[in-house]
């Protein structure tokens, strides 16, 4: 699992990642991922299903999300905090 991308600013983030299945089945994956502020306190939490990965293979996705923020929150910080 990788964080690509992360980038926000008031209301709105988007995380880009890459998940690689080193199984021998195809498996769902769901990430659990948190968003902070500049000074680190946590601004909110989401869901991402990235589905069906492959055996063997990578994935990359993105995903976008209105935060529990004000407009004037500042730059924003994305973070995988669970894969199950």
């Amino acid at each position: 699992m990788q964080v690509t991308p992360c980038s926000g600013t008031g209301s709105t983030a988007t995380i880009g990642y890459t998940v690689k299945n080193n199984g021998s089945k195809a498996r769902r994956v769901t990430l659990e991922v948190e968003y902070r502020d500049v000074s680190g306190a946590r601004l909110d939490t989401d869901t991402a299903y990235v589905g069906s990965v492959p055996a063997g293979d990578t994935v990359r996705g993105e995903e976008s999300t209105f935060l529990n923020a004000s407009p004037g929150s500042g730059t924003i910080t994305c973070k995988i905090v669970k894969v199950s």
